[in-house]
C-alpha cells in the first residue's frame, strides 16, 4: 500500500464521538468504509447488471476511479486484464484490498490518491477504460477522462429518485434509535436530517444535468454519443433463517448496541421473502449506466 503522502481535494471530514466523551474528526470515507464494505458484499447481482451495460474487452486496463471497497473492481477483474483501484480514503482502499484477496482477484492493483489531482502518466498509467462509480473520484472533465482513458469513459449512478446507500440502510434503521444514543453518536441520525459540512469553495460546482452535468455540456458540445441504460437492483442476500438475516444485517449500524431490536426486525421484514428453503433479502434501488468513447474516430 503506498504511502501517505498526496494531497485531496475537498476532503470532507466528521466529528466521531468516543465512548468517553471526547471527539475525533476523522474523514468521512474512513469512517463509513467498513459499513460500505458489508453493504458491497450483498451487491454482487446489481454489479454484475450494471457492467453488462458496458463494452469491456478481455484484454482491457480499467481504472476503478474512486473505488470505494471494490465493489465494481472485484466483479471487472474478473471480465478484463487488470484493474487499476483508485481511492483517496486509505480506509475504503484497505477495505477494497481485503475483499478483493477474500474473493481470490489478483489482477489488481491499489493507488492511495486524489483522482482530481491525478497525473495521467505518473500518478497512474493510460488505461483502456475508466469506470467511474456513484461520483466515486468527483466530476471529471473530457480532458481528464480523454487523456486517462484511451476507448470508453463510464459513469455509474444512482438513477433520478432512486435511494442510495445511506438512505437504503437508514430504511434498515428508522426509528430504532433513542433520542439519548443519536445525541450520544450524532452519526446514527438519518441520514436526510443529518448536516454535512459545506464543501470547499474551490470545489466543483456542479452545472445543469446534476454532478456531471459540465461534463454532459462536454460531450453535447463536441457530438459524442452518450449509451445510457437504467438498472432495477439492489442490495441482495440469502439467509437460512430470519435470525440470521437479523444477525448479520444489524452489522450495518455503526453502534449494533443501540439498535431496538422489534422495530428492527419490522424494518428487515418487509425486505425478506421465502426462497430456496430460507429467506432472501432484497432491499430494492435503481442505477443508471452511461459509457462514452473517449477517443472517438473523427
Amino acid at each position: 500500500m503506498p504511502e501517505k503522502d498526496f494531497q485531496t481535494k475537498g476532503y470532507r471530514m466528521v466529528e466521531v464521538k468516543n465512548p468517553d466523551g471526547t471527539v475525533t474528526m476523522k474523514n468521512m470515507w474512513d469512517v463509513e468504509a467498513k459499513y460500505y464494505s458489508l453493504m458491497t458484499l450483498m451487491e454482487v447481482n446489481g454489479t454484475n447488471k450494471q457492467l453488462d451495460c458496458i463494452p469491456l474487452q478481455p484484454d482491457d486496463v480499467v481504472l476503478d476511479c474512486g473505488c470505494g471497497p471494490g465493489r465494481v473492481a472485484i466483479q471487472a477483474a474478473k471480465r478484463v486484464k487488470k484493474v487499476i483501484c483508485l481511492d483517496a480514503s486509505e480506509g475504503m482502499l484497505e477495505e477494497c484490498k481485503k475483499n478483493c484477496e477474500a474473493a481470490g482477484i489478483e489482477n489488481v492493483e491499489y493507488v492511495l490518491a486524489d483522482w482530481q489531482l491525478t497525473e495521467i502518466g505518473k500518478t497512474i498509467p493510460e488505461v483502456d477504460v475508466v469506470i467511474q462509480s456513484r461520483g466515486g473520484g468527483g466530476p471529471s472533465t473530457f480532458e481528464m477522462l480523454e487523456k486517462a482513458a484511451r476507448r470508453i469513459a463510464v459513469n455509474i449512478i444512482w438513477a433520478k429518485g432512486a435511494p442510495n446507500l445511506p438512505m437504503s440502510r437508514g430504511k434498515l434503521f428508522k426509528d430504532v434509535y433513542s433520542e439519548e444514543d443519536m445525541e450520544k453518536y450524532p452519526e446514527l441520525k438519518p441520514f436526510e436530517k443529518r448536516k454535512l459540512p459545506p464543501p470547499p469553495k474551490e470545489e466543483h460546482v456542479p452545472g445543469p444535468g446534476g454532478l456531471f452535468g459540465k461534463l454532459d455540456q462536454e460531450l453535447a458540445e463536441r457530438g459524442i454519443e452518450k449509451h445510457v441504460t437504467t438498472i432495477d437492483e439492489g442490495w441482495d442476500k440469502w439467509y437460512a433463517t430470519k435470525e440470521e438475516a437479523y444477525d448479520d444485517l444489524v452489522c450495518l449500524s455503526r453502534h449494533p448496541e443501540c439498535v431496538e431490536p422489534i422495530q428492527f426486525r419490522k424494518n428487515v421484514d418487509q425486505f425478506l421473502t421465502e426462497k430456496d428453503g430460507g429467506w432472501y433479502f432484497f432491499l430494492p434501488t435503481q442505477t443508471d449506466v452511461t459509457w462514452f468513447e473517449t477517443r472517438p474516430e473523427k
